[in-house]
């Protein structure tokens, strides 16, 4: 019997008083997909970049077919055919797809130092045309929508022809057809005897790609089972706890007077005669693929594109919406598809926290701190953030403690309206019921909400309506409570439900 692919024995890390990772084991084996869950902070990634070579472990061995590797720098598991792909974004936005997917390896012409740019176009369109993606080599990685992005990332992994490829998150920001097409591929890989380790916190996911799934809790292993063996709420009980029917708490709230009317909205070729309302006390859901137009669409109701032509009302008067600080003034709040883009990740807890709400912390010009300070402290203790530091940098911060601060930022400026894109992107299952605690407490003091989402049960789960987006229009609308996802997804994609 050959050895697995890869096999950790006894990792353990640790980082100052914090045990990352404590005494664990794991195999791979070739062609196979080992799907590992656990929350923000169970150790997923510190033992994940123990594998890829950026962090050195405390104890324990790696081994690869059996042979005891050493890996003191990433081209070390490089070189041993182990590639990863981050949940955050790794690419150079000013450089080409071709030179991003190329980085770190751009081919010679024979033996001089010059760039054979033929040979790099050739591969990148390799990598692309494996993942049945069409984008242009050339194109600046800025000019690229984050879906897109990602893709390239997961192109940049398999076009260095690794034997174990770590896809951390790959598909929180596709599309469903986006991630079948990426399953297809993970698929066709492993019938080569490729293998993955793949992190989500999909857990619709597991049966979809896995072959095995390990659980990480507080550091440590536990449990390792076939994904034949285990369900959905089996899972989460192990990671957190949890039973399924918690995965979504809903407030029931009688909706009050109407918050926010668009009517004929139209911005460029991503946004057409789109009309719809949400009242206060209300939260609605918008569905649609990758590219239909939703993160434009609230992007042209705050302000950030500029509107070709219709109306927008907030509170039953015409809002003239020129830029986001028009859209600020009268009680909205956007929260971007990219947390980070909301966020001064350099910056302390305080200081994000009351960044949309300066004047209302001021007179005549001047701060006042003690109220200030009180402030970002009620919301700290609100919204539960950890760790509850005001002066801690929000760099440092898991993934749901910095959308929670997001949320907090906006909170603090007494906006009424809330524009949600993607609000539980690349958040655990603890991180993201507290997201959904917050949207009903939004919901329960009256505030109307919006929320784009791409997973279709998180929009059934904590909406009231859902609208659906196709080609830059709203398609369709549904009661939450009596929709389902193949209605859902016929409609984005312009089908019917059989």
């Amino acid at each position: 019997m050959s050895p697995p692919l890869v096999e950790l024995r006894n990792v353990s890390k640790r980082f100052f008083g914090t045990q990352a990772v404590d005494n664990v084991s794991l195999t791979v084996d070739e062609g196979t997909v080992h799907v590992l869950l656990g929350e923000n902070g169970a150790g997923k990634s510190t033992l994940m970049k123990i594998l890829a070579g950026v962090v050195k472990p405390d104890t324990g061995v790696i081994l690869i077919q059996g042979r005891k590797a050493e890996m003191d720098h990433p081209w070390d598991a490089l070189r041993l055919g182990i590639g990863m792909v981050y949940q955050e974004l790794t690419l150079v936005p000013t450089l080409s797809v071709v030179e991003n997917i190329c980085l770190g390896g751009l081919p010679r012409k024979g033996n001089s130092r010059l760039v054979d740019w033929k040979a790099a176009r050739e591969r990148t369109r390799a990598a692309l045309e494996r993942l049945g993606v069409d984008i242009d080599p050339d194109t600046k990685v800025r000019n690229l929508e984050l879906g897109q992005q990602q893709l390239i990332e997961i192109a940049r992994a398999i076009s260095r022809n690794a034997r174990l490829i770590i896809l951390d998150e790959p598909t929180s920001a596709l599309t469903s057809n986006a991630r079948e097409k990426l399953f297809s591929i993970v698929r066709a890989l492993k019938k080569e005897g490729v293998a993955f380790i793949y992190i989500t916190h999909h857990l619709e996911e597991v049966p979809m790609i896995g072959d095995m799934v390990s659980v990480l809790r507080d550091g440590k292993l536990v449990a390792t089972k076939p994904v034949s063996e285990v369900d959905e709420q089996t899972l989460i009980k192990m990671m957190v706890g949890r039973t399924l029917e918690e995965q979504y708490p809903r407030e029931e709230v009688c909706p009050g007077e109407e918050a926010l009317r668009v009517e004929g909205l139209a911005a460029g070729n991503r946004v057409k005669d789109v009309t719809f309302a949400v009242r206060y006390g209300e939260v609605l859901g918008i569905a649609g693929l990758m590219g239909a137009g939703r993160t434009e669409l609230l992007e042209t109701v705050f302000g950030l594109r500029r509107a070709d032509k219709g109306t927008i009302w907030v509170n039953g008067t015409e809002l003239k919406v020129r830029s986001p600080q028009d859209a600020i003034r009268a009680g909205m709040a956007l929260v971007t598809e990219d947390r980070k883009n909301s966020l001064v990740l350099q910056n302390s807890i305080k200081f994000n926290l009351t960044l949309a709400s300066l004047r209302l912390h001021s007179r005549i010009g001047l701060m006042n701190r003690y109220r200030e300070v009180k402030s970002a402290l009620d919301l700290v203790k609100g919204l539960r953030i950890e760790p509850p530091q005001l002066t801690r940098v929000v760099r440092t911060l898991s993934g749901g403690n910095q959308q929670k601060v997001v949320l907090g930022k906006w909170l603090c400026s007494k906006a009424r309206i809330f524009l949600l894109d993607d609000p539980t992107r690349g958040i655990d299952v603890g991180a993201k019921v507290e997201v959904y605690r917050l949207i009903n407490q939004l919901k329960k003091s009256g505030a109307a909400v919006v929320v784009v989402s791409s997973d279709m049960g998180e929009l059934m789960g904590i909406c009231d309506r859902i609208a659906v987006m196709r080609t830059g229009r709203l398609v369709r609308e549904y009661e939450a409570r009596t929709v389902s996802q193949e209605e859902i997804l016929a409609a984005a994609m312009g089908g019917t439900v059989a």
